[in-house]
């Protein structure tokens, strides 16, 4: 399986908190995400689990627009904060 972010974009107000151009992640992959407090860590996990909604998005799992939104899209992702 594919998970592929062409763009992905969160503003809070007029501040753009998240902006990600592209990342691809494929099953079996273990990724770790750090960075300082405020530059939207939590926001791209909330965003792919669909409990909060970007401005702007171009998600895809297998070629197919991805909607984290749905209960079979969160069966696909895990989270160990």
């Amino acid at each position: 399986m594919h998970l592929a972010i062409d763009k992905l974009e969160k503003c809070f107000g007029k501040r753009a908190i998240l902006k990600l151009e592209n990342l691809a992640l494929t099953t079996g992959e273990t990724i770790g995400i750090s960075g300082r407090n405020g530059l939207g860590k939590s926001t791209l996990m909330k965003i792919l689990f669909g409990t909060m909604k970007a401005n702007a998005s171009s998600l895809y799992l297998d070629t197919l627009p991805f909607n984290p939104a749905t209960n079979i899209a969160r069966k696909l992702i895990a989270y160990l904060p």
